[in-house]
């Protein structure tokens, strides 16, 4: 059985597709986002593969996601199988649209962390806190003693999160 082909539609022009290939990636990379500056005004449709899961970032202002309101703060889950995104903004926002292949597990977020599981978590803390620079390598710009230490793991096991998609997803 031959895979399913999905164009990849072209972002309106001022989405301004990200990914690790640089600013002129493609829009729907595997996994990757966009950035948005919404003006105040009507509408805007942006069209994605309904086969990625996304979410949007509200950095600053206002915006209406497909009758969802968001602001800066909580990242909006939007989920998968949607064809399209209807933004609107009365004074202006900028977000971030990030999506990609869902994973095929459950996941655990902890901090700045997200596993598989709960021993995942705990290697990365440690890897963390150890100066593992083949696994974190240091940010350009900050030494080694700049890097902000890890909490304490929790006093019990992590557990996945379960999904919570936006109402449409």
């Amino acid at each position: 059985m031959a895979a399913r082909r999905h164009p990849r539609p072209a972002p309106p022009p001022n989405w301004a597709a990200r990914s690790g290939a640089g600013p002129r990636a493609p829009a729907n990379p595997p996994r990757g986002g966009a950035y948005r500056r919404a003006p105040p005004g009507p509408a805007a449709r942006l069209a994605l593969r309904p086969d990625f899961e996304h979410a949007l970032l509200v950095l600053e202002g206002a915006l209406t996601v497909s009758d969802i309101a968001a602001a800066p703060g909580p990242l909006l889950y939007l989920g998968s199988d949607r064809h399209d995104l209807r933004l609107t903004s009365d004074t202006g926002a900028h977000a971030i649209l990030i999506g990609g292949a869902p994973f095929g597990e459950d996941l655990v977020m902890w901090w700045n962390f997200v596993a598989r599981s709960h021993e995942e978590i705990r290697t990365a803390r440690n890897d963390w806190e150890n100066h593992d620079l083949e696994r974190f390598p240091d940010i350009a710009g900050h030494t080694p003693d700049q890097r902000i230490p890890a909490p304490p793991l929790p006093n019990l096991r992590l557990q996945p999160r379960k999904r919570r998609i936006a109402p449409g997803g």
